[in-house]
């Protein structure tokens, strides 16, 4: 019975671990090429729909790359892929400096 109660405790850590790097990975890498490629300077908004639907879009690609067994695990090519996403966005239609 204590064993069990180990193996539940453990699965349920694991997915509040996937859980949180789903939700982190896609954030970051969206700040990622905000600050550091793209040289935005958001403090000043409260919130950017652009970036919070590119947010959600790596949340749910995070969420199907866990289907996949990747040599790199599912946090880098999530990056990548919401950083790609950022770029394109900003090539599509750039922001306005403030």
């Amino acid at each position: 019975m204590a064993s069990r109660k180990v193996s539940c405790s453990a699965q349920f850590s694991h997915r509040i671990l996937y859980l949180i790097g789903s939700v982190f990975a896609p954030m970051i890498a969206v700040q990622i090429a905000d600050h550091f490629i793209l040289h935005r300077d958001r403090f000043a908004v409260a919130a950017d729909a652009r970036n919070l639907v590119i947010w959600l879009v790596g949340f749910i690609a995070y969420r199907l790359l866990m289907g996949v067994d990747t040599p790199v695990g599912y946090t880098l090519p999530d990056m990548v892929l919401t950083v790609v996403l950022c770029l394109l966005a900003e090539k599509v239609k750039p922001t306005k400096q403030m």
